[in-house]
């Protein structure tokens, strides 16, 4: 049920927060990810589980942030 809840929010996140071309593009890949970090941090405990769904929800909003503001959004793993 509450990892049903935390799914449905990531979806809202993606849909309210990201343009729509990037969410045809990436959303999916995004959403198995999402749920594949909680199935592995839900192993670890209840509070890595929340932190989880909370750098999961944050890491959208900066996301739609840095995208609807033209900046550039970070490469994975670069240092700026």
């Amino acid at each position: 049920m509450i990892r049903s809840l935390a799914l449905v929010s990531y979806r809202a996140a993606l849909r309210f927060l990201l343009p729509e071309r990037f969410r045809c593009e990436h959303g999916w890949e995004m959403e198995v990810l999402f749920d594949e970090a909680l199935q592995s941090a839900g192993r670890r405990g209840r509070l890595p589980w929340l932190f989880a769904v909370v750098r999961g929800l944050w890491d959208v909003a900066e996301a739609g942030l840095l995208m609807r503001s033209g900046s550039c959004l970070p490469r994975s793993g670069s240092t700026a």
